[in-house]
């Protein structure tokens, strides 16, 4: 298996990218079609691919880098169902940190991950990523009920906000999460800086913010 840099001039590779895309996130969690061939090609972004040893793409991983580059998010991340649990996770996840080191030195990176019900068995989809994102040093944000603004494939799923810092911070300025959210909600997703969802999210913020692990492993 390796891991690189997507090539957009290949037809053949976007088909297959978009096709595990397709198949392997939450459809509510889904951006159209149309908006994911443009992401495929906007500089904003690092997608990486992994390969099998007979070249054919089996995962994926997006990095986007917005315009105040202080922080950076891995936007979608996923393996197609019969590779998984084979170590391409982890190397693509490990080659998106290494990506972003290089573009944004010692910024740290965010992750919108859904939140399993309390109930969850422990090989439920949810608590398995969890798991997997604690294993690699991110930490879940203390007091945030993060709302994910996209609704064209039904209303998204509870999520969180996982951060992955290399300087390995216990908190963050509440300023600065808020500054993340407003950033990703108007670069990410299109939606206006007075969006009411932002206010709501870090109205219920403490400051600082706490970022731990706790709850991220059960």
């Amino acid at each position: 298996m390796t891991i690189e840099k997507f090539n957009p001039t290949s037809q053949s590779d976007a088909d297959r990218l978009i096709g595990i895309y397709q198949s392997s996130i939450e459809r509510s969690e889904q951006k159209p079609e149309a908006a994911l061939r443009c992401l495929l090609t906007d500089q904003r972004y690092d997608v990486l691919v992994a390969r099998d040893d007979h070249g054919c793409i089996v995962g994926f991983a997006m990095n986007f880098y917005p315009h105040t580059r202080d922080f950076w998010l891995l936007e979608y991340m996923a393996v197609e169902k019969a590779q998984r649990s084979a170590g391409q996770g982890t190397a693509l996840f490990q080659g998106a940190v290494e990506w972003a080191s290089r573009r944004l030195p010692m910024a740290p990176g965010l992750l919108e991950v859904d939140v399993p019900p309390p109930d969850a068995p422990v090989d439920d989809d949810r608590v398995r990523r969890l798991r997997f994102y604690a294993r690699h040093d991110c930490r879940g944000v203390i007091g945030l009920d993060y709302l994910l603004p996209l609704d064209a494939g039904g209303v998204p799923p509870p999520m969180m906000l996982l951060v992955i810092d290399p300087l390995a911070r216990a908190n963050w300025p509440a300023a600065m999460v808020c500054s993340w959210i407003e950033t990703m909600y108007t670069e990410v997703y299109g939606q206006r800086p007075n969006d009411a969802r932002i206010s709501t999210m870090c109205a219920a913020l403490g400051n600082p913010v706490v970022v731990t692990d706790r709850g991220l492993n059960t």
